[in-house]
């Protein structure tokens, strides 16, 4: 059997947990010595001297040091503490992929037909890996671009990017910085249909790309392609 998520430790009679019902029967029981407590020793106290001796330090001892919860603790609870508190911590990449995307299988997500909900945009834009790849992807194609000196079919002298299917914008994020890291100016177009992202769409243009992103709400399937802003 494979559990979830490491460290894959199954646990067999080790007995009760401190917090449930039977934590009392984890209470240390009356000390005795060869068979012996102070109860029948202090019946007899010139017969047992040793042992009403050490059971009156045994007394002093536990009233030192009070039990706590940590004391009442079994080994293996102990333990696996420990390991909590001295595990290396994990990396980004196993913290996104760990639980509900591991070992799962989804139900394929149908973004042309359906309106996608903000919270599965947010799971997408998590990705610690991905964006990052396109944004190295985006900066290898315009500087290839300029260096085998490639024609340029926008405004200015301009490559022309577009994003279609752009969520909430985080690719058309990496491609304004792509441009901006090589050095090569693009004209950038940007085109949803859902029309919730779309809302979300103009706040980034308007508040952190500098109107720069040309917005279209369409259909990718229908989108007739961009349209020269050159006159």
């Amino acid at each position: 059997m494979r559990l979830r998520t490491p460290p894959w430790i199954l646990l067999c009679d080790v007995g009760p947990i401190p917090g449930l019902p039977d934590l009392e029967a984890q209470v240390p029981k009356p000390w005795k010595r060869n068979g012996i407590g102070p109860a029948k020793a202090s019946q007899d106290p010139e017969k047992f001297p040793e042992v009403l001796r050490e059971a009156a330090q045994n007394e002093q001892r536990n009233s030192d040091s009070p039990t706590t919860e940590e004391d009442l603790m079994p080994p293996h609870v102990k333990y696996i503490r420990k390991l909590q508190k001295t595990s290396p911590p994990q990396s980004i990449l196993h913290v996104f992929g760990a639980g509900y995307f591991q070992d799962y299988l989804q139900g394929p997500l149908q973004p042309l037909s359906d309106n996608l909900e903000s919270v599965t945009y947010e799971v997408f834009e998590k990705d610690p890996v991905k964006y990052d790849l396109y944004e190295s992807a985006i900066y290898r194609a315009l500087t290839d671009w300029v260096s085998a000196g490639k024609t340029t079919s926008g405004p200015a002298r301009t490559v022309v990017v577009a994003v279609v299917g752009a969520g909430r914008g985080p690719l058309v994020t990496r491609a304004l910085r792509a441009s901006e890291t090589a050095g090569v100016k693009i004209e950038l177009w940007a085109v949803e249909k859902n029309p919730n992202a779309f809302v979300l769409l103009q706040h980034h243009n308007e508040h952190s790309w500098s109107n720069q992103v040309h917005l279209v709400q369409s259909d990718m399937r229908s989108w007739e392609g961009p349209i020269s802003t050159q006159t």
